[in-house]
């Protein structure tokens, strides 16, 4: 069994960041790239996966920022 790890709020700001480094990637890398836009499928979920990445920054941020 895998021992888990000790988290600490370095490592919560960490994933904050991080949500919000790949929320800004796929959002301009992928949501706005020409290949994505012409495939309503592709476009769909590129920003399914945008907002998914929100979301989580959303969650964390509000229980890490009390």
């Amino acid at each position: 069994m895998k021992k888990r790890a000790i988290v600490d709020d370095y490592h919560v700001h960490e994933v904050l960041h991080m949500s919000s480094f790949l929320m800004s990637a796929v959002g301009t890398e992928l949501c706005e790239h020409d290949a994505i836009k012409q495939k309503p499928r592709w476009e769909k979920l590129a920003e399914k996966a945008h907002q998914a990445l929100f979301d989580l920054y959303q969650a964390i941020g509000k229980e890490h920022l009390k």
